[in-house]
C-alpha cells in the first residue's frame, strides 16, 4: 500500500452542529463540498501555510476547518484531518483523513498521489490513487470495494487522462492567474468517483465581509457544473442535469502573497444554501 504514517500528521477539523434537522445529510454534503470542490492551494515557493474556514448552513455554523499546504521544489502537498465533535457525534460520528500531492512538470501541475481514509459507524474506508507518470498509467485501490448495490459502477475505459480534484483546482487557479479566466473542462477521478466538471466565468464582484473576519474585496466568480460518470449513488435527489452554473460558485480573491485564491464558496441545493468562508490564515 502507498500509505505511510507521515501522510496523516495533519491538522484537525473541528465540526460543531447546533441543530438536529437532517444532520447526517448536511454534514456529509459540507465535507464533500470542501474536499471535492473547495480545496485551498498555495502558490508560494518553499512555503507552509495553514488556513481556517467556517462552513455555515443558513446562519448556523456547522463546521470549522483548518488545513495545511506545503510547496517545495515544485511539489505541493495538501493535508487535512476532519473529525465530528459535540452533538454531531451523536448523529454522525465521523473522521476522515486526506492527503494529496501534485508535481509541477514544465509549466503545468500534474497529479502524483491522492488518498483518503474515513471512519463512520465503526467502518473504515480507504481510497488510494497513484499516478505513474513514466508509465502513463495510474494505480488505485479501494477498501472495501465499491458497493454496486448503492452506487453506479465506474467504467474502466473512463479512467484515462484523469486527475484528482486538488490538482484540478491548481490548474484552474493557474489559468486564472495567466489568462484571467477559469473556463475549463476537467476529467476527475478520486478512487471512488469518476466525474467531469466544467467551470465558467460568472463575473467580478466586490465581496462584503458578511461575517466577522470573513474576506472582503474584489473577487472573480467561477461557476461549476458536475457530470457524474460512476461511483455516485443510485438513489439521490441530486439531478445534475438540472444544475445551473450559479448553483455552485467559487470566489477567488487576493490573499497576502496569493493571487486568485479561493476565499468563499456557495452551494445551493433543495435543502438550502451552504457557504464556506475563509476567515483566517496562519503559518
Amino acid at each position: 500500500m502507498w500509505f505511510n504514517n507521515e501522510i496523516y500528521n495533519g491538522f484537525k477539523v473541528k465540526i460543531k452542529i447546533k441543530f438536529n434537522i437532517n444532520l447526517v445529510k448536511i454534514i456529509k454534503i459540507a465535507l464533500i463540498i470542501f474536499f471535492i470542490v473547495f480545496p485551498n492551494i498555495s502558490i508560494a515557493k518553499n512555503n507552509k501555510d495553514v488556513f481556517y474556514f467556517e462552513v455555515q448552513y443558513g446562519n448556523i455554523t456547522i463546521a470549522q476547518i483548518n488545513l495545511s499546504v506545503i510547496e517545495k521544489n515544485n511539489v505541493i502537498s495538501f493535508r487535512v484531518v476532519s473529525v465530528s465533535e459535540g452533538i454531531s457525534n451523536i448523529f454522525y460520528k465521523f473522521k476522515s483523513e486526506l492527503f494529496s500531492r501534485s508535481i509541477k512538470k514544465n509549466i503545468e501541475w500534474i497529479p502524483d498521489l491522492y488518498s483518503t481514509e474515513s471512519f463512520f459507524k465503526n467502518k473504515k474506508k480507504i481510497s488510494i490513487v497513484r499516478w505513474i507518470n513514466e508509465e502513463k498509467k495510474l494505480k488505485f485501490k479501494n477498501d472495501p470495494p465499491l458497493n454496486l448495490k448503492k452506487v453506479y459502477p465506474i467504467p474502466s475505459e473512463t479512467i484515462k487522462d484523469v486527475i484528482d480534484p486538488l490538482t484540478a483546482l491548481l490548474q484552474i487557479m493557474k489559468k486564472l492567474k495567466n489568462n484571467k479566466t477559469c473556463e475549463k473542462k476537467v476529467r476527475i477521478f478520486d478512487g471512488r468517483r469518476r466525474y467531469d466538471f466544467i467551470t465558467k466565468d460568472l463575473g467580478i464582484i466586490n465581496l462584503k465581509n458578511d461575517r466577522p473576519k470573513s474576506y472582503k474585496g474584489k473577487t472573480m466568480i467561477c461557476g461549476i457544473k458536475f457530470y457524474p460518470i460512476g461511483g455516485h449513488r443510485l438513489k439521490s435527489k441530486w439531478k445534475p442535469k438540472q444544475d445551473k452554473f450559479s448553483d455552485i460558485k467559487i470566489y477567488f480573491g487576493k490573499q497576502k502573497h496569493y493571487f486568485f485564491f479561493p476565499v468563499r464558496m456557495s452551494l445551493n441545493r433543495w435543502f438550502g444554501e451552504i457557504i464556506v468562508r475563509l476567515v483566517k490564515q496562519g503559518s
